[in-house]
């Protein structure tokens, strides 16, 4: 496990706020904080959490909140792939076929 910041971009303002922000993600990994600025709704480009994340688990780009497709950036995380879902490398170099995919 590793703790990682976790970018979201776009957020609707109606979702921007500490409630709901621990609750709606902490089913990406054990939630740990809010940044500042965004525990302040001090709203910039994005909103910022700390995620407690199991990297032997599959990692995602995006994830439906409330009927809102969010898009995720993980900080200093380089290497997801997100065809498989794995750290350590990336899509273009990912050995999981289609077919396995889908399993």
């Amino acid at each position: 496990k590793v703790a990682a910041w976790i970018r979201i971009p776009g957020l609707p303002i109606e979702l921007y706020n500490d409630h709901f922000l621990w609750r709606a993600w902490s089913k990406l990994g054990t939630m740990l904080k809010i940044d500042k600025l965004t525990s302040i709704h001090s709203r910039g480009k994005f909103a910022r959490i700390c995620v407690e994340v199991n990297m032997n688990r599959k990692l995602v780009s995006m994830i439906n909140v409330v009927g809102h497709i969010i898009k995720l950036e993980y900080e200093g995380l380089h290497l997801i792939c997100f065809k498989c879902g794995r750290y350590g490398h990336k899509q273009k170099y990912c050995g999981v076929s289609m077919e396995q995919q889908l399993i």
